[in-house]
């Protein structure tokens, strides 16, 4: 069975399309915002969080605190859930994704839908 792929719908504008590139911006951005990440978080069960989108330099700033509380709690990640809203207003108000992977600069993203 043909297995789809949901391919990069702003890679190269909203951030860096290559992994070393896109690396390098989250490592600028970890480097920033450093002493502004409360690690104390990571001592509690973390249940979820909700993390902007936007283009990398707008919305990372306050990404990169919730996925760097994450790695310190070294708790295992089960199950991610994407919610975003339809910004284009075309097909159904809500959606679920029918792809078996996205591409992403880091490799393919296996999606258990």
């Amino acid at each position: 069975m043909k297995k789809s792929i949901r391919k990069p719908a702003v890679a190269g504008i909203f951030y860096p399309s290559n992994s070393q590139e896109l690396n390098k911006l989250i490592g600028q951005i970890e480097n920033r915002e450093a002493q502004r990440i409360n690690l104390d978080f990571a001592r509690h069960h973390i249940l979820g969080g909700v993390v902007p989108h936007a283009g990398y330099i707008y919305s990372g700033y306050q990404a990169v605190h919730f996925f760097k509380i994450l790695q310190h709690s070294k708790q295992p990640i089960d199950t991610v859930v994407i919610v975003n809203p339809n910004h284009k207003g075309y097909g159904p108000p809500v959606a679920v994704d029918v792809h078996d992977f996205w591409e992403t600069p880091f490799g393919l993203a296996e999606i258990d839908t």
